[in-house]
């Protein structure tokens, strides 16, 4: 593990225990609502919901992302700083 990834870590932990709300999932997404799940995700962690991560990546593709940005944001492999860049590259989608 580099020596970012271990603070980073230990940021996260530090976070309180709360998880953004999930997307609902028995409406259509807009704009608005991914941009706060967005906001909320990066104040208490991409891993938080991942099932949200992953409804908001393949929406952003569907709208025209770069699917290679939405497979990085979901790859908990990669550095976090590179996944939170990912995100905010995605989810500019819906700020036009």
């Amino acid at each position: 593990m580099r020596v970012h990834d271990s603070a980073i870590d230990a940021f996260r932990e530090a976070l309180p225990p709360v998880s953004p709300r999930s997307p609902q999932r028995d409406r259509r997404l807009d704009a608005d609502a991914v941009i706060a799940w967005t906001a909320r995700a990066t104040a208490v962690g991409l891993d938080a919901d991942p099932a949200g991560l992953r409804e908001i990546a393949n929406l952003a593709v569907r709208h025209g992302a770069s699917p290679v940005l939405a497979a990085l944001v979901a790859d908990r492999g990669e550095p976090y700083v590179a996944r939170l860049r990912a995100l905010g590259r995605i989810t500019s989608i819906f700020e036009r």
